[in-house]
């Protein structure tokens, strides 16, 4: 049955629907610990963005959204192959084209370079799909994904408690008192390694 047939039947609010993140919605559902751990990651990402001087455009924040959304998906794997795992769902699972300009997130595979004999993919080669400017804000994001993981173990109803903003020259992640116990050397670092990229200085704190 021919695509356009389908979307015709579609309600206006479906057609409406950015189906690159409705894709990966779908793949965070099926693949996640805590589904609603990605759209809590968007909204954690969103307020940390907004106090930040780092500029984005739209389609920027689209593809961070699409990230969040998949940060996840492939927690099962031996943190030894994780990172590879991760790539072959997101470049290889049947996600929609993209429907603007800019680095295409593919479907089946379109665009990006085939693995090796053993399933092993060149980041190198991915890496070169992405302009300077994404490479940055990828960097920035992997790093602020690491410090939203050491707080929440990708669970959802952590993250709304523990904002991090940029302000005055320094990055603060705020912890509640009931959090307390999260702080420790290593999410300081974590937190310090996002300061860095920005440069900024780092600071966590406990509320009250």
């Amino acid at each position: 049955m021919r695509e356009g047939l389908l979307y015709e039947r579609l309600s206006a609010t479906e057609r409406a629907a950015d189906p690159l993140l409705c894709a990966a919605r779908e793949q965070g559902a099926l693949l996640a610990r805590a589904p609603a751990y990605g759209d809590e990651l968007i909204g954690w990402s969103d307020a940390f963005m907004a106090s930040c001087e780092l500029d984005e455009t739209l389609e920027e924040k689209r593809l961070r959204h699409a990230a969040c959304l998949l940060s996840d998906v492939a927690w099962r794997a031996h943190p030894d192959y994780r990172a590879q795992q991760a790539t072959n769902i997101v470049t290889y699972r049947r996600l929609c084209r993209r429907r603007s300009s800019g680095p295409r997130l593919p479907r089946a595979g379109g665009g990006v370079p085939p693995p090796g004999p053993e399933g092993e993919h060149d980041f190198t080669a991915l890496r070169g799909l992405l302009t300077t400017r994404l490479l940055i804000r990828a960097r920035v994001l992997g790093a602020l994904m690491r410090v939203a993981y050491l707080l929440s173990a990708s669970m959802s109803g952590v993250l709304p408690q523990t904002p991090l903003r940029a302000r005055h020259g320094r990055l603060t992640l705020t912890l509640p008192a009931a959090r307390a116990d999260l702080v420790s050397e290593r999410l300081v670092n974590r937190v310090k390694a996002v300061a860095r990229l920005l440069g900024l200085e780092a600071t966590v704190e406990t509320a009250g």
